[in-house]
């Protein structure tokens, strides 16, 4: 047998007004990663997923900032419950305060992606365009001891703001990034 090591997949799901029609399909999505039949799921056992809320500056609890943060467990019960639990607390309902605290989000996504174990993998999944409208916008030297080795996925990416987080990311350690935006996310699956 050979070891495997875990995976941390990190999720920032924009929860602004302007994703209103896109919500549901992040939900979908983020639920289908989690699905209970390990064949089918994104997440193998023992990976890690972490879900934080996009929401306007000054509105992100940094302390309890996660809506979901657990293992992915290995029995078939277990996985049920896990599911269970992840489409409870996924938001059905956008923030009907203005602006996007992308920034702030990213910052709390550092905290966790830092204690990643050594030889695990990281994953940082960003749902939304690239807005920010932060005070104080993050930096890549912020960024850089948590996503140093990270893979970066950036789903339903704006086109305005693709290249400055495209570089913002790279600056900060990413290895590899893929983007996508609104047209090309609707046709990913698992597969």
């Amino acid at each position: 047998p050979v070891a495997r090591a875990a995976t941390t997949f990190v999720v920032l799901q924009d929860v602004s007004g302007g994703e209103s029609s896109r919500l549901q399909d992040a939900n979908r999505r983020v639920l289908s990663w989690a699905d209970p039949s390990p064949q089918r799921a994104l997440l193998q056992r023992s990976d890690r997923l972490v879900v934080i809320p996009v929401r306007a500056p000054g509105a992100l609890d940094t302390v309890y900032a996660a809506l979901f943060n657990a293992e992915y467990p290995s029995s078939q019960l277990d996985r049920f419950a896990f599911y269970a639990e992840l489409r409870a607390v996924l938001p059905t309902q956008v923030d009907a305060a203005w602006g996007t605290g992308l920034s702030e989000a990213l910052r709390t996504a550092a905290f966790y992606l830092r204690d990643v174990p050594d030889g695990d993998e990281k994953v940082l999944v960003v749902f939304g365009n690239g807005e920010d409208h932060s005070p104080e916008a993050v930096t890549a030297e912020e960024l850089r001891p948590a996503l140093e080795g990270a893979v970066v996925v950036r789903l339903n990416a704006g086109l305005v703001e693709r290249d400055r987080w495209t570089q913002l990311y790279q600056e900060a350690g990413a290895r590899a990034q893929l983007v996508y935006d609104q047209a090309a996310t609707s046709l990913l699956t698992i597969e």
